[in-house]
């Protein structure tokens, strides 16, 4: 099992079942806005390549 780090601050808790599930902001902790949008940019070109995957197999 991975090891946890516990940087940043709750932004939302979930119970599942017995599982308890904490989202953390620490990806964004210490980053510029720039830094920010850059990683956000990269999520959205990532799946904007899987869609466009997806739709090329159909």
């Amino acid at each position: 099992m991975k090891e946890v780090q516990e940087n940043g601050n709750i932004v939302a808790e979930y119970l599942q079942g017995n599982v308890r599930v904490e989202i953390f902001n620490n990806a964004y902790t210490g980053k510029t806005e720039k830094d920010i949008d850059g990683v956000l940019k990269r999520i959205a070109d990532i799946g904007w390549r899987i869609i466009n995957e997806i739709e090329e197999k159909d």
